[in-house]
């Protein structure tokens, strides 16, 4: 059960963010708002990096880190922007069909697909914001 309570924290903490960016910093330029919202995880990972042993790293994943960087920098991009220029209440909810993209990646990259039970519960996911 400890899963839920984890799961509503990083809901919590990311709807937190994402409201005190629109309240306090959506008169600044993309770049900086990126800057902003990075420099106030900067303390959290320092310590996840202090006090978490050091997993051994494989060649593999420079490679695959180095090809994800520029999405992730576009998609950041992208979501801040869209926080920026319009009402939270109209932009969130498109953050519902994340998980349909991830199964569209997940079968295409890895072959991998969800069970009956696990699509049902995706659909679920995406089609309630829309209720």
């Amino acid at each position: 059960m400890r899963w839920f309570w984890l799961a509503l924290a990083a809901a919590f903490f990311l709807a937190t963010g994402d409201y005190l960016t629109k309240r306090y910093f959506s008169d600044l330029p993309v770049g900086q708002l990126i800057l902003v919202r990075l420099t106030g995880l900067a303390p959290v990972c320092l310590a996840v990096l202090l006090l978490a042993p050091m997993p051994d790293i494989q060649p593999s994943f420079y490679w695959a880190a180095g090809l994800a960087l520029p999405a992730e920098v576009g998609a950041l991009f992208l979501y801040l922007r869209a926080i920026q220029v319009s009402p939270l209440a109209l932009t969130m909810p498109f953050m519902a069909f994340t998980p349909l993209f991830v199964i569209g990646t997940g079968w295409l990259f890895l072959d991998e697909l969800p069970n009956a039970s696990g699509l049902a519960g995706l659909l679920l996911v995406v089609i309630g914001p829309m209720l």
